[in-house]
């Protein structure tokens, strides 16, 4: 099953959430995930009623979801979320799946694509590793963004402008990567800048030539097809 995403967050509740600057994990599923995951231990089951459940067995670094929809659930404010911890974890019913997954799918959709409000669109990053982009949510710009990170530092709007990709999913990638590992921050500027946006770069994050981007993709696609 594909889960390549081109349209844009189809509840009214994440349609709003895109229209805003930013977004604040600590108010999301996310910040309960992540602060899961930081813990490294016991058992956390959150909640929403009429959509379903997750529950993360820390320890572990797993977890297994009864959902019907993981936009609403994610973008649900955290006051909706029922959550509780528990030193056992009860069985479960649903195939249990690497907690960096969840931390991914989380971020995609709390971002409705904004960046969190910690986050400097002009910080420069790396891709840390590839993710595995078959099993998560995505659009298939990340490909791109991933085989341009992966050669070359830069930040998210240099890279979105290079490759031709909208802020909506460059700031969608960054906040799933972000979340889920799969990119270092090489500099760390906190806040969200939209002054200056076309600063001149570091010099150690400017973007590859032409050539050399198109070579880069050559070899992702070599990869992919497995030549």
């Amino acid at each position: 099953m594909s889960h390549d995403i081109e349209n844009p967050p189809r509840t009214p509740h994440a349609r709003q959430l895109a229209e805003d600057g930013a977004f604040f994990v600590d108010e999301t599923f996310l910040g309960v995930a992540l602060q899961a995951a930081h813990a490294g231990r016991g058992v956390v089951r959150a909640v929403l009623d009429g959509v379903g459940e997750v529950t993360i067995d820390a320890a572990e670094s797993r977890f297994s979801a009864q959902l019907s929809d993981w936009e609403d659930f994610c973008t649900a404010p955290i006051g909706r979320l029922r959550v509780t911890h528990q030193s056992v974890r009860a069985p479960s019913s649903e195939p249990w799946r690497d907690l960096s997954e969840l931390l991914w799918i989380a971020g995609y959709h709390a971002s409705a694509g904004r960046l969190p409000a910690d986050a400097n669109r002009h910080a420069v990053i790396k891709l840390a590793h590839w993710p595995n982009l078959s099993r998560l949510p995505r659009t298939p710009d990340m490909y791109r963004l991933c085989a341009l990170l992966a050669r070359r530092p830069s930040s998210i709007h240099l890279a979105g402008k290079l490759l031709g990709v909208n802020e909506v999913q460059a700031f969608r990638f960054f906040s799933a990567a972000h979340a889920a590992g799969a990119i270092e921050m090489v500099t760390r500027t906190h806040g969200i800048s939209s002054a200056n946006d076309d600063e001149e770069p570091a010099a150690d994050a400017l973007p590859p030539s032409e050539t050399s981007l198109g070579s880069m993709l050559k070899q992702l696609w070599n990869k992919m097809t497995g030549r």
